[in-house]
């Protein structure tokens, strides 16, 4: 398996993590161009690459998992009650993958604007705010997120609040796509050889990041 990340977030609402986990780190075009960043909007856009991602998404599942998931859901995408088409074919394999069931237990309930063109985190934040509900009882359920994006995390950290806070969830895991590359050197890369599960991740890696030694096995 090749690197892939973790940014542990906290969450605004209590001190625990909001977990999320990536295969890279995906950046504006305007940016410059690099070839991972090209993969995840030529695969948003027009779906392309979906083996790509859908084999690293399993490879990452596969090689941390130690929760017993009970439902995977997606991310919506920034219109009232739309899914980003492509990221749902590929969440749709990835649960056939890993025989967890996706469910559409999380829609968005008004239009928002798209994140990325919003300068500031506090008009994303702003932004995004009470435009997530969730159609079920989650009590006592480990629910696993999928997004193709995570940039400054103001979606996550909504959605890991009316899954957590709002609906008593036991855990809420986020797999990305990409990360925003603003906090690429706060991120903890993931060597291959390393054994740690997301548990252990989880409770043990936050901001500001140990030094690699200790994260990565001999």
């Amino acid at each position: 398996m090749e690197y892939c990340y973790y940014r542990g977030e906290k969450c605004k609402f209590c001190n625990f993590p909001v977990p999320v986990f990536a295969l890279g780190h995906h950046k504006p075009l305007r940016e410059g161009k690099d070839e991972f960043s090209k993969k995840c909007m030529g695969f948003y856009k027009f779906g392309y690459s979906k083996s790509y991602f859908l084999e690293r998404l399993v490879g990452l599942y596969n090689s941390r998992n130690d929760i017993s998931f009970d439902i995977i859901c997606l991310c919506p995408s920034s219109k009232k009650g739309e899914f980003n088409k492509y990221m749902e074919e590929l969440t749709v394999d990835f649960s056939k993958c890993i025989n967890v069931p996706y469910k559409k237990i999380l829609s968005r309930i008004k239009n928002t604007k798209k994140q990325h063109k919003l300068q500031t985190k506090e008009e994303r934040v702003i932004n995004i705010k009470n435009s997530f509900v969730v159609s079920k009882s989650l009590n006592g359920k480990n629910i696993l997120v999928i997004d193709n994006l995570s940039t400054t995390g103001s979606t996550i950290q909504e959605v890991h609040k009316v899954i957590i806070h709002d609906h008593n969830a036991k855990n809420c895991v986020f797999l990305c796509l990409g990360l925003g590359p603003k906090g690429k050197y706060l991120d903890f890369d993931i060597n291959p050889t390393f054994k740690g599960k997301f548990s252990y991740i989880i409770k043990n890696w936050h901001w500001p990041k140990v030094p690699k030694e200790k994260r990565i096995s001999k």
